[in-house]
């Protein structure tokens, strides 16, 4: 069983011990394959630190063109030789390697996008696929990420209010957002907080775009979400700490396990050059264009390939396929695995209630994995999907005892 990472950039063998327990079922009677796409991890990584490490930027709504330039002629590789087509072959340069007529895959975000090419490319290579958080090809990505975060947090919103405590507590949530966001765009502002690590106060630059990234960065986590309506609560008190921190351990997670350098070769290649003009159209969302803006203007500095339109049609296949999602996921909601199913004869889906971003872990899910890739037969998965929103946290204690 191959597990493909997501992203793109983001490094198998870095997450690995993140996925092994959602998958200890499936490691009794697989063997299972991590393989660093080229330009992450130990496949000579594309690393670009652009704007990371420094607190001070950790709102940032801009990238560093200066640092991007910086990246690219540090690089020995040619940064166009890094799409999706690149990676399903070296997978299947790996498996020919291995001797195997066929392999089971799981993929993650970005690695369902690998996963469907590989299985457009080479029909027979592969005898059943899990499909986890579905980022299918026909989704461009940055485009639809303002909407979908917008929903993510209406879900958020209305579940807090389904909650007496929770909307005891912050009867407010509905406009919190908004006000926080009003508030730093008319009137951008640097706050001094304790660093979380080292206890040592340091300057935090906040600006509108910067934190509406931050927010939807949280909602991919439901125990992130969990702590939102606390830390919007707060920041409108005027204490930032608590949206800090969080944000904080989210980014050095991401910087410790994606090569940036890797996901832009990528998006700048498949994504960007098709999106359709932001001015307006996402408007009445959180988040706006901010994350269309920071794609374009990093693609227009970024060295990448040109693909064809082929890259973007539809996945048909029959071969066995599991497709997982997350009820509040913000950036790969249900809807995507539901178009990528339109043209997979031989699939189900299961939805997760309340959960955000990549859910192989959660509930029946590791389960329903072991038993779908023991039978290769969607029909047979049986999933209570008996998962819920964690607890929302009223105060810095956490949730009510």
């Amino acid at each position: 069983m191959f597990f493909i990472a997501g992203g793109p950039g983001q490094a198998a063998s870095a997450v690995a011990h993140h996925v092994l327990p959602g998958l200890a079922r499936t490691r009794r009677t697989r063997d299972l394959i991590f393989v660093d796409l080229r330009g992450t991890g130990r496949s000579g990584a594309l690393a670009c630190q652009a704007g990371g490490g420094d607190l001070r930027t950790l709102f940032a709504a801009e990238i560093p063109v200066a640092e991007l330039r910086a990246c690219l002629t540090g690089y020995a590789a040619d940064v166009r030789q890094y799409t999706t087509a690149h990676v399903v072959e070296d997978l299947e340069a790996v498996r020919r390697a291995l001797g195997a007529p066929q392999v089971n895959v799981v993929g993650v975000s970005y690695g369902t996008r690998v996963a469907l090419s590989w299985m457009r490319a080479h029909p027979r290579a592969l005898r059943a696929a899990v499909l986890d958080s579905v980022a299918p090809p026909q989704m461009m990505l940055f485009g639809p990420f303002a909407r979908d975060a917008q929903r993510a947090w209406t879900l958020l919103v209305r579940d807090c209010h389904a909650d007496t405590d929770c909307r005891a507590r912050f009867p407010g949530l509905p406009r919190a957002l908004t006000a926080v966001l009003d508030e730093l765009e008319a009137r951008p502002r640097t706050v001094t907080v304790d660093h979380p690590v080292t206890g040592l106060p340091a300057q935090v630059s906040l600006t509108r775009a910067g934190v509406a990234m931050a927010v939807r960065g949280l909602l991919y986590s439901a125990d992130l979400a969990a702590l939102l309506p606390l830390a919007l609560d707060q920041a409108l008190a005027g204490d930032w700490r608590p949206l800090v921190a969080q944000t904080l351990a989210l980014s050095e997670g991401a910087e410790d396990t994606t090569s940036l350098g890797l996901m832009l070769s990528t998006v700048c290649a498949e994504d960007v050059p098709r999106l359709s003009s932001p001015a307006g159209e996402d408007d009445d969302t959180f988040l706006g264009s901010a994350a269309v803006r920071w794609a374009r203007s990093a693609c227009a500095v970024w060295t990448h390939a040109t693909v064809g339109p082929e890259v973007r049609a539809p996945v048909r296949s029959d071969v066995p396929t599991l497709l997982l999602s997350g009820e509040a996921d913000p950036v790969t909601p249900p809807r995507w695995a539901t178009l990528a199913a339109k043209t997979l004869s031989r699939h189900r889906h299961l939805v997760f209630t309340g959960q955000g971003h990549s859910v192989g872990r959660l509930g029946c899910a590791p389960r329903a994995v072991a038993d779908f890739l023991a039978s290769a037969d969607p029909s047979a998965v049986r999933c209570a999907r008996e998962t819920t929103r964690p607890a929302f946290f009223l105060s810095p204690t956490g949730p009510k005892p």
